[in-house]
């Protein structure tokens, strides 16, 4: 699945929504992530005390600094991730779909709300299996986030 990075960060075209992907990532993602400041993944080593980021985090993909297109890179792979576990848990437990669906419908909404496009980058007017699933998931998904 190819996606389109280049995005300015100023703008989410959705109305209703976050109207900057700094707020945008603020709403979605975890509270200790600040674009502004060092990851969280940077260790010390050695005795020079050299700082090391882990190249596989998610967050920052391996620079030190949180960036929206690492973020962007992390969300849709964990949206993958829960499509394969959710595809996964049909064939063995009907119960574990219903949440896996619900989780991907939160990354997908991540996705959204930080690029202001489906994760499938889909054509206005044409079907897209991404967009009609969301739509489908989207009633129970915002009535159980009014549960918890």
């Amino acid at each position: 699945m190819s996606r389109i990075y280049e995005q300015e960060r100023e703008s989410i075209p959705r109305s209703g929504t976050a109207t900057t992907t700094e707020q945008a990532i603020a709403d979605y993602c975890s509270p200790s992530i600040d674009l502004d400041s060092p990851c969280n993944c940077i260790e010390a080593y050695g005795f020079s005390e050299e700082l090391l980021a882990n190249p596989r985090c998610p967050v920052c993909g391996g620079t030190g600094r949180p960036s929206v297109k690492a973020l962007i890179v992390g969300i849709d792979a964990l949206n993958s991730e829960i499509d394969q576990l959710a595809g996964t848990a049909a064939d063995i437990c009907t119960p574990a779909k219903v949440f896996l669906d619900l989780a991907w419908w939160h990354s997908e909404e991540a996705i959204r709300r930080v690029t202001g496009a489906c994760s499938m980058h889909c054509r206005p007017g044409g079907f897209c299996g991404c967009c009609h699933h969301y739509a489908e998931l989207k009633a129970k998904a915002k009535r159980i986030g009014r549960l918890v």
